[in-house]
């Protein structure tokens, strides 16, 4: 979208929309990677808050597909699926489904070009 601001192009915007599809539910999980958000979300996020509360925190962005894995829960299945794919909504599973605030920034950001 910056580079919408410098140089008019709606292949740009086509992108970032692409890019927050995928995020809330358009990707090959069927999953949106954002806690409460959408039909099918992550429920059981690495998230030390909720393991110990059983509360969820709605709007938490989980990393999502990770098919170099580097958890057990990933490193499991990372020979039988593909990139894509490669997604635990477990909660031990800190490489794929784990939470951070770099994660949401970027989604606030994207939004607020498209939430006028």
């Amino acid at each position: 979208m910056l580079a919408n601001r410098i140089q008019p192009n709606r292949a740009y915007v086509e992108a970032a929309l692409d890019q927050l599809h995928n995020v809330l539910g358009r990707s090959a999980t069927g999953y949106s990677y954002v806690t409460g958000a959408g039909t099918r979300f992550p429920k059981h996020p690495h998230d030390r808050i909720q393991a110990s509360t059983g509360v969820m925190i709605p709007g938490l962005v989980v990393g999502g597909p990770n098919k170099q894995g580097g958890d057990p829960e990933i490193d499991a299945i990372k020979s039988t699926t593909p990139p894509a794919k490669s997604y635990l909504d477990v909660q031990a599973s800190y490489s794929s489904n784990e939470y951070a605030i770099d994660y949401n920034a970027p989604l606030v950001f994207l939004l607020s070009f498209f939430a006028r």
